[in-house]
């Protein structure tokens, strides 16, 4: 290899070797377990997403949790969360204006638990299972 190549890699390589080095860490603050189940008119949601939102400033940003068969198993922010749910089943087949029939969602869970939510939930700074929401 020539040293005006070598000079060229010189930077290159010396990049791979400190970022392989590096071990990326979470910044913010410390998150804790929560686990639990969510049903919808007595049935477990299928496929869903289950999002902590914390309501007071500094407990970092909001995390959502996939709800499948009607578990969600995560980690978040100890305090004080809103809880927003949302899950979607197989829709009816719709014709756009193209003409072009395709498939849809059925987004069925009523805003009162999602875009216009009141539920809450404290999360302690502990293992916090069995936190379950039922929803009419």
């Amino acid at each position: 290899m020539s040293d005006s190549l070598l000079r060229a890699l010189c930077p290159f390589a010396l990049a791979v070797i400190v970022c392989c080095g590096c071990q990326q860490s979470e910044s913010g603050p410390p998150k804790y377990h929560v686990s639990g189940k969510v049903s919808f008119e007595n049935e477990p949601i299928g496929t869903g997403t289950i999002v902590f939102i914390p309501t007071t400033s500094g407990r970092g940003a909001q995390i959502g949790i996939p709800i499948t068969d009607g578990m969600y198993d995560g980690q978040v922010t100890a305090g004080p969360n809103r809880i927003y749910i949302e899950a979607s089943r197989p829709g009816p087949q719709v014709t756009n204006d193209l003409g072009q029939v395709h498939d849809s969602l059925d987004w069925y869970i009523p805003p009162k638990y999602n875009h216009a939510t009141k539920l809450t939930y404290e999360v302690l700074p502990q293992d916090n299972t069995e936190v379950n929401f039922e929803l009419e």
